[in-house]
């Protein structure tokens, strides 16, 4: 509560931290741009998931030479 009271106390109030209308923000999803990222972004984060949940244990088997624990 103290941070938020801050906020609004020290932070100057102009027309640039309004934004823009729902329609303009989801406007952006037209551009091809946007869904490259979140194309590269969703194969980042699935690879790590990857990493960690599939790939660990066997890396950690054949360390180790003994079955991972559930």
């Amino acid at each position: 509560m103290l941070a938020t009271a801050a906020l609004f106390a020290w932070v100057p109030r102009t027309d640039d931290l309004r934004g823009g209308t729902v329609a303009r923000e989801l406007g952006v999803l037209r551009r091809i741009a946007v869904w490259l990222m979140f194309a590269v972004a969703a194969l980042g984060i699935s690879s790590i998931f990857a990493v960690y949940a599939f790939i660990g244990p066997f890396i950690a088997d054949a360390a180790t030479g003994m079955p991972p624990s559930s």
